[in-house]
């Protein structure tokens, strides 16, 4: 049998010498060799294949066959894979390991075993010294690109891991002993506990309050598991990132982050084809009425050229700030042919949308759905709805985040929109704090309208917008090259269009609404029939009524309280906020109705009494009989009574 490896013994006696001059030989000449434990110490061993013509010619002979057939036998099954010849290593300090063979090898693992051999050429080429080689390739002076590319997988560090893990095995077996051979002797992350326990785990991991993964580890012993932090840990790091957020942040931010999504083509619209409209709260506080707040905006916007065509800022979003937006929007650039809308209460309302959203949602029959045209309608705009929670949906959310950039972080009392970016001194808008002195806010309402409509008009005439169709061009001049004509709504039709609807009952004194009564002399032939009361958002001393359920304008309705004095919509809200206000100091003192139903009447609490006065009354006659000095009953004690002056003896 050939070996591989021989001592030198076995070839001092081959060759007829001692020992001491195989070693004295070997050092000079830098026979490869290795140290193996034998005899319970450490005997070096010189792999003949790398051994002197000579010696290998000897060792044949002891064998008693040639030197080709020897050589042919010592050659690796590998060897025809090799391109490299390492000419400065001996097999010093080389190692043994079982090699998996190139068929069981992953594609990838062939990948880094053929860059690892291109690193071994780059320093057999270089005619560096092992640890000069090192230092250049750990430094990035020699194959830098090997070393990106490779990245953990191409790590030397030491000439000592160089030797053993790459050249020797390298010479030993080829490119297969360059394939990374570390494997999962696990079954992976979570294998060492069962299916119950990783249920209990992701229970308590997987939830939107975030908890962590030691405490998820704590928890576990209320269940039984006595597991480690770090097994808990490593288990909770196996989870998919995509399932960590849908269940830790919620759906929106996984169909945000992860969910596929259709790229609306708008070069295929025209301009006023589609339109789009949405709240957004400003980052920064303003002053109205004595209060201090963050204000909304109510936007449209021309989906096709970015143009902001109508917009409203005031206290709250709401039903009526979205009709004066779009009001605006009619009066600047006429009418939407379909107009996609946010899913918000607001929004739905049938004042604003009609009843597209209820059909669409409840699926009411068509014989009884009493219709109540809404001012899209009206306006013979079409209504689609988007999908709850999508910003994808809505370009105008987009357009956001430019007036957070561009318009809100350039105003003096800038908040931001979160705890991160909310500025150091934003408290002090609301009082002092700390010795520091208040930051008087003296930013308006008014003001912010102002402002607000000179950005808009910059938007749309300057901004050179980089998105979908609009190459570079500005929202105008998009409007201007798409704009086909304007749909315009009549002036004397549009006091019947921009108004609050209700639907009332004719009564003998007219209808009302929100406490407020109209009447006309015409009603009487009315009396009893259901009709919808339209009423004007800018006066609401005239009402318009309309017959239900074709929709036929029938009169105007006015009251006499409020005629011709031009009250607004928000002003009769305000006036119920007042009211409200007005009757806060009623909520300081509660009423329980426990208390009052726990409440007993006199009647009640006199029953009570007598009912008391017999039991007390058998207990003393009981008590009497037993009062006995022996076997006599004692007399009753006489009972003192305090007599007055006045008092007949």
């Amino acid at each position: 049998m050939v070996k591989r490896w021989i001592s030198a013994i076995e070839i001092a006696n081959i060759l007829g010498i001692t020992k001491r001059g195989v070693n004295k030989r070997a050092r000079n000449e830098q026979w490869r060799n290795r140290s193996i434990k034998a005899n319970g110490g450490m005997c070096q061993v010189f792999q003949l294949e790398f051994l002197p013509d000579d010696v290998q010619r000897a060792y044949a002979a002891s064998l008693k066959m040639d030197l080709q057939a020897l050589q042919t036998a010592l050659k690796p099954a590998s060897e025809a894979e090799k391109k490299v010849t390492i000419i400065s290593y001996n097999g010093r300090g080389a190692v043994t390991k079982a090699i998996k063979p190139l068929d069981a090898s992953s594609e990838a693992g062939l990948r880094i075993a053929a860059m690892r051999v291109k690193l071994i050429e780059a320093y057999s080429q270089s005619g560096l010294s092992a640890k000069a080689f090192i230092a250049a390739y750990e430094s990035g002076a020699v194959a830098a690109d090997l070393r990106e590319r490779l990245g953990r997988w191409g790590n030397i560090h030491t000439q000592s891991n160089f030797y053993k893990n790459w050249l020797a095995v390298y010479q030993e077996h080829g490119i297969a002993g360059l394939v990374p051979q570390y494997a999962r002797r696990r079954g992976g992350a979570g294998a060492s506990f069962d299916e119950k326990a990783k249920e209990i785990i992701n229970s308590l991991y997987l939830d939107l309050r975030k908890p962590s993964a030691a405490s998820v580890a704590r928890d576990l012993a209320q269940f039984g598991y006595d597991l480690k932090y770090v097994t808990v840990n490593r288990y909770i790091k196996e989870i998919p990132n995509s399932v960590k957020v849908f269940y830790r942040e919620g759906q929106k931010a996984y169909h945000d982050k992860f969910d596929p999504y259709i790229e609306r083509d708008y070069t295929l619209f025209k301009a006023m084809e589609w339109g789009c409209g949405d709240h957004h709260i400003f980052d920064f506080v303003i002053t109205h009425e004595g209060r201090i707040f963050r204000p909304w905006v109510t936007l449209f916007m021309d989906m096709r050229s970015r143009t902001i065509t109508g917009w409203w800022i005031d206290v709250v979003p709401n039903t009526l700030t979205i009709m004066r937006a779009f009001a605006q929007s009619v009066d600047r650039y006429g009418l939407f042919e379909n107009m996609l809308v946010d899913n918000g209460k607001d929004f739905r309302s049938e004042w604003f949308a009609g009843s597209e959203w209820k059909e669409r949602r409840t699926k009411p029959e068509k014989e009884t759905l009493e219709l109540i045209e809404g001012v899209l309608q009206d306006c013979k705009t079409n209504v689609h709805f988007a999908t709850p929670y999508r910003g994808q949906s809505k370009p105008v959310e987009r357009f956001f985040r430019s007036v957070c950039e561009l318009f809100s972080k350039t105003q003096d009392f800038y908040v931001g929109s979160n705890t991160v970016d909310a500025p150091e001194d934003k408290k002090l808008f609301w009082g002092r704090i700390n010795g520091r002195d208040k930051i008087e806010v003296t930013y308006t309402l008014e003001q912010l309208r102002r402002d607000f409509e000179q950005f808009v008009t910059w938007f749309n005439s300057s901004w050179q917008h980089s998105g979908q169709g609009m190459d570079g061009k500005t929202p105008n001049t998009v409007f201007a090259e798409t704009f086909e004509c304007k749909r315009e709504m009549p002036e004397e039709y549009r006091k019947y269009v921009f108004t609050v609807r209700e639907k009332r009952v004719i009564q003998r004194n007219g209808v009302s609404m929100d406490g407020i009564s109209y009447y006309n002399s015409e009603m009487a032939r009315l009396i009893g029939e259901k009709v919808e009361v339209r009423r004007d958002i800018n006066d609401i001393g005239k009402a318009a009524i309309f017959s239900l359920p074709d929709l036929v304008y029938q009169f105007d309705a006015e009251s006499d309280l409020f005629k011709d004095k031009g009250i607004t919509e928000e002003q009769l809200r305000k006036v119920r906020r007042l009211q409200k206000k007005a009757r806060e100091h009623i909520d300081a003192y509660p009423r329980s109705e426990e208390i009052r139903q726990a409440r007993k009447t006199p009647a009640e609490l006199l029953a009570e009494r007598m009912a008391a006065d017999e039991e007390s009354q058998i207990i003393e006659g009981l008590l009497e009989t037993k009062k006995v000095v022996g076997g006599e009953p004692l007399a009753p004690r006489r009972k003192r009574t305090l007599r007055l002056p006045i008092d007949p003896d």
